[in-house]
């Protein structure tokens, strides 16, 4: 039994280890995901003034874990808030920009987080970080 037990140990121990940093991947990643959508829901309801999007990235920031705030840190999360407009014909212009006779000008709010995810264990051959990131489009009437 003892011998049997030292064989399959190993394969335990790597699949409760692997399985552990996979959840706490998956978690920050539905923690961004989240944060995305608070602040694309912020914007709806408090739309940016002149385009400032300070208050809506300081929504997002609220949203998530103190250290993710922290600059200082490698693994600190980037946000940013954005303007996008489009004519409902001609495509993409300048949010400062009218469209042509005949379009609609559509203004899109997009809230984009990205975050370095350090693992909680050194995987020989794999490396230590990985990027997630997240964004959220909304359309702002």
């Amino acid at each position: 039994f003892a011998v049997e037990f030292a064989l399959v140990a190993p394969l335990l121990i790597l699949m409760v280890v692997g399985g552990f940093e996979i959840s706490s991947l998956i978690r920050q990643k539905m923690a961004i995901q989240n944060a995305a959508r608070i602040g694309a829901q912020y914007g709806m309801v408090r739309r940016p003034v002149q385009g400032d999007m300070q208050s809506v990235i300081n929504a997002v920031r609220q949203t998530m874990p103190a250290e993710w705030n922290d600059m200082s840190l490698s693994t600190a999360a980037q946000v940013d808030a954005s303007l996008e407009c489009e004519c409902t014909i001609s495509g993409a212009i300048a949010c400062s920009v009218g469209c042509a006779a005949g379009q609609r000008k559509l203004t899109f709010l997009k809230v984009e987080i990205n975050k370095t995810y350090q693992s909680t264990f050194v995987y020989p051959g794999l490396s230590s970080t990985y990027q997630i990131s997240d964004q959220s489009l909304v359309r702002l009437r």
